[in-house]
């Protein structure tokens, strides 16, 4: 599981690399890809165990999976009502 954290920051670092917030809003494919590591990242966290988790008090465990969680509603909501949000103008 740590190690599935480690490689999707990591393979968000690579996809961000030398783009604007613009530019990434304005790439599809940039933005999906980015999104899926963050649902990595948020699904590996609820799946740490306790004892780990308060090994490491400094680390807001809930948000980052609480992160996930809402990225998820918000796509689904907006699924439901048929909006499409790739992009901002």
């Amino acid at each position: 599981m740590l190690q599935d954290i480690l490689e999707a920051i990591g393979n968000i670092k690579d996809f961000t690399r030398g783009i604007t917030f613009d530019m990434y809003l304005g790439d599809l494919k940039t933005k999906h890809a980015v999104e899926r590591n963050f649902l990595i990242i948020g699904e590996a966290v609820a799946r740490i165990d306790k004892p780990f988790r308060d090994k490491y008090p400094s680390v807001d465990w809930r948000e980052v999976k609480d992160f996930r969680n809402i990225m998820e509603v918000n796509k689904l909501l907006f699924q439901k009502k048929g909006i499409k949000v790739e992009t901002r103008s």
